[in-house]
């Protein structure tokens, strides 16, 4: 098997060691030097000490592999080097001292060590929008960076020195994982592909270069101070519809490449990227709305009616017409007549919760809405849900007058698979795509879709 080796004898002809025996010192011998080294290591020394009680009669220091070949040899008074190992490989190294005592004894020291070269194995641990992966086979989901966390106007992509944490950079943490391994200095690059960008603070005050490198560097220090998962964080930048959203974060040294980490952007795409007056308009109303997970939908803009009554009748079926559901005002004739009613400013066509339930002009949580709901006026009927954990249902109830329905796959192109996207409208607002724990009003109930009805067998 060939191997990629370069060997090296150093024959210093100095003054040899002392051979005569110290007082009360036993006789013994070592190997001194680096027996666990990175493949790529140049210039790796190992030396003899020993201590006999006699006249030396010969000596040998050798270095062979595990077939027996002896690749280089000296006494046991001088160093041997290796210059070069290119690939990995176990090695042997071997002193041994003969000698005679006194008495006339014929007497022996040896020892033996094995040289592991090994490669360099990195560890990481990256932060992705879904908790923290450790494996480095892992594609890793992370946002695309277009919102606007310090309100300045400017996504946050294109910032730099914010004054404030920027939510969407992620942590990177990257160690050797022999830490007994001896790696000499050597060229570090740090690799970012095209649309991602890798910070050294969450503030964005130390920016790496797409193609970083530092050169004699001193890799596992420089890794525990610099890529410790506090001086690491990537983000995701550039245009949000014509490019790709796959990237990589690549590590080599001395030329060799130790990790190719994959990352997967996601953001809500089938939407128009919110704008800071939008941003505005939804903060006054409550809702939180910080992350990249949100979008505006442009068409089917209305004034005259609501989210729950888009909620439950999105097509308007029911009475024929765009209407409003408020909680108990008006409390109309009945379920099938809505009523002209001063809603928000605007007369409008209203039928309210309280006409489905107990008709008492009071909005009474647990029976108003549930009949609500559960009313077969509507086209598809609701099942109340009591799963608290479960953000799966079609139609969310976040407050009397504010509800949000499933979006469909259409909706969630470019969303990451976990997440639950429900979509409303506001009053007087667009229509908003957006993850159910953006919103700032508790949520007060999850309704289902009522099954099909299963037919009785015959």
């Amino acid at each position: 098997m060939k191997r990629n080796i370069i060997l090296h004898s150093i024959v210093l002809f100095t003054f040899c060691f002392a051979k005569a025996a110290l007082a009360n010192v036993p006789d013994s011998i070592d190997i001194f030097g680096r027996f666990r080294v990175a493949v790529g290591t140049t210039n790796n020394t190992f030396t003899v000490s020993f201590n006999c009680s006699g006249d030396v009669t010969s000596n040998v220091f050798l270095i062979r592999d595990l077939w027996g070949n002896e690749l280089m040899s000296t006494s046991v008074y001088n160093p041997l080097t290796i210059s070069y190992i290119g690939e990995p490989v176990v090695l042997v190294a071997y002193a041994r001292v003969d000698y005679i005592y006194p008495t006339g004894r014929i007497c022996h020291l040896e020892k033996e060590k094995y040289i592991y070269y090994r490669d360099i194995v990195l560890s990481s641990q990256r932060r992705g929008i879904d908790g923290m992966h450790t494996g480095d086979q892992v594609t890793v989901p992370i946002h695309w960076n277009f919102d606007d966390d310090n309100k300045n106007g400017t996504p946050d992509h294109d910032d730099v020195q914010m004054n404030r944490n920027d939510n969407d950079l992620l942590s990177v943490k990257i160690w050797v994982r022999d830490s007994d391994l001896y790696i000499g200095p050597g060229k570090l690059e740090i690799i970012t592909s095209g649309g991602y960008k890798l910070w050294g603070d969450t503030r964005k005050n130390n920016y790496y270069p797409q193609h970083f490198i530092i050169q004699n560097c001193d890799l596992q220090t420089w890794l525990e101070e610099y890529a410790d998962g506090y001086h690491m964080f990537m983000e995701r930048h550039g245009d949000l519809y014509y490019s790709s959203p796959t990237g990589s974060l690549k590590v080599r040294f001395n030329g060799r490449e130790l990790l190719d980490l994959q990352y997967h952007a996601y953001a809500v795409l089938a939407a128009s990227r919110p704008t800071l007056t939008e941003r505005t308009i939804f903060a006054n109303l409550g809702c939180n709305f910080d992350g990249c997970e949100w979008g505006i939908f442009r068409e089917d803009v209305a004034t005259n009616f609501n989210s729950v009554a888009w909620a439950v009748d999105p097509t308007w079926e029911a009475y024929g017409t765009p209407f409003v559901v408020t909680p108990c005002e008006p409390l109309c004739p009945d379920i099938y007549s809505p009523t002209n009613y001063i809603y928000e400013g605007i007369s409008l066509l209203c039928i309210s919760q309280d006409t489905f339930g107990n008709k008492n002009h009071s909005m009474n949580f647990g029976i108003d809405d549930i009949a609500f709901y559960q009313s077969p006026i509507w086209s598809e009927n609701f099942l109340l849900n009591n799963n608290v954990s479960d953000f799966g249902a079609d139609i969310i109830e976040y407050a009397s007058a504010l509800a949000a329905r499933k979006a469909p796959p259409d909706q969630r192109w470019g969303c990451y698979p976990s997440w639950s996207m429900v979509n409303t409208f506001f009053f007087g607002r667009p229509k908003i795509l957006y993850r159910a724990q953006q919103i700032n009003s508790p949520i007060l109930s999850r309704f289902v879709l009522a099954p099909d009805p299963t037919p009785d067998p015959e």
